[in-house]
């Protein structure tokens, strides 16, 4: 049985609020059709997604994730769009988001449970 190609790596900066960019990437990739299915956070200067597109959809993405304001790097704009063509029956894709307000610090605020 053949082993799936790795995910294809694209490298994303995030220039607004640290915890504003998980919502604003996962909202950018279901805008193309997409699914982030794994997340995880590295401290507030990193984010790691796992994301399954349909390659037909590539275009689609880059566009969402621009507004959404997400800023992608030239050659993995280029290496998605080398890796869409031609379409294969499902791109994974590794998306690395470098958090520029960042500070490094990995505590996040859990709300209070009632009761």
């Amino acid at each position: 049985m053949p082993r799936p190609a790795p995910p294809l790596p694209l490298e994303l900066i995030w220039r607004g609020p640290p915890r504003d960019a998980l919502e604003a990437a996962r909202g950018a990739v279901e805008a193309a059709g997409g699914a982030v299915v794994d997340a995880h956070a590295f401290s507030d200067l990193h984010l790691h997604l796992a994301v399954e597109l349909d390659p037909a959809a590539a275009p689609a993405l880059l566009a969402a994730l621009s507004a959404a304001g997400l800023e992608v790097e030239a050659r993995s704009a280029e290496a998605l769009r080398a890796a869409a063509t031609p379409p294969s029956a499902e791109l994974r894709l590794a998306l690395g988001l470098r958090l520029s307000q960042g500070t490094g610090e990995l505590r996040r605020e859990v709300p209070a449970v009632p009761g």
